[in-house]
């Protein structure tokens, strides 16, 4: 899934991590 990809990022990126979860909610909106 392409959201596994985001949250493996998003460990690596520290400081983006309530970016990554609002991209997680509108990647599950559009799936």
């Amino acid at each position: 899934h392409a959201v596994d990809v985001l949250g493996f990022k998003a460990k690596i990126e520290n400081g983006k991590i309530s970016e990554y979860r609002a991209n997680v909610k509108i990647a599950f909106v559009i799936e």
